[in-house]
């Protein structure tokens, strides 16, 4: 399951972790950063969400840019 949420603080990370979530999008998102989730998936469903990073300033509604829209990117 991949939870879609506005509460990225990595203590309501390990929450979602631990309600059965193998992944988290921290709203807002952008369509690429679904279609990557998605991907993930579908290349492997067994190992979904044991690699999943942590969240950064880029994915955090407050953190800047949303990956992609950076010029080093």
């Amino acid at each position: 399951m991949i939870a879609l949420t506005g509460y990225g603080m990595e203590d309501d990370l390990a929450k979602y972790r631990e309600a059965g979530f193998s992944w988290q999008l921290i709203k807002p998102i952008r369509f690429e950063q679904l279609e990557e989730v998605l991907d993930r998936f579908i290349a492997n469903p067994a190992s979904f969400g044991q690699e999943q990073p942590a969240p950064t300033p880029a994915n955090k509604p407050d953190g800047g840019p949303p990956p992609g829209d950076s010029p080093a990117e």
